[in-house]
């Protein structure tokens, strides 16, 4: 029953295909040689389940869903800017050849990803917050 829990009744396996997708993140992708391939199987596989999120709405709760998805839309960005730096659509900063304006654009789009990582855990912050003051009205 804990295992099922936090899904509706529809999507009572969700927690295995979410498993896979953990495990092709963290064991299968940094197998992979070229860094373009890499970012792009990322990206796939984020969006993927960006809108496998949006169709089944697989929580209970309406705001983990929420939450799910933005972490999926984290994770695209993240794995976007690396095949946009493989690419040389935005430049790579430890390249000595390139202009200093182009190595400060490349610190630019760190600051990006790093604001991108940033504002997803506010977001559930926020959610945890509301979440518990929701918890807290309803108990008292």
């Amino acid at each position: 029953k804990f295992l099922t829990q936090p899904y509706v009744n529809e999507c009572y396996f969700f927690d295995v295909p979410d498993l896979y997708r953990r495990i092709i993140y963290i064991a299968v992708i940094p197998l992979i040689d070229s860094v373009g391939i890499r970012a792009a199987l990322g990206c796939i596989l984020s969006l993927a389940f960006v809108v496998v999120h949006a169709d089944f709405r697989p929580y209970a709760n309406e705001s983990t869903n929420t939450l799910s998805q933005v972490a999926d839309l984290q994770i695209f960005a993240t794995y976007f800017i690396a095949l946009l730096i493989d690419s040389g659509i935005v430049p790579d900063a430890d390249d000595k050849r390139r202009s200093r304006i182009a190595r400060h654009r490349s610190y630019e789009t760190g600051l990006l990803l790093t604001l991108v990582n940033v504002a997803v855990l506010a977001t559930v912050n926020l959610v945890a917050l509301r979440v518990l003051l929701n918890y807290r009205s309803t108990s008292a």
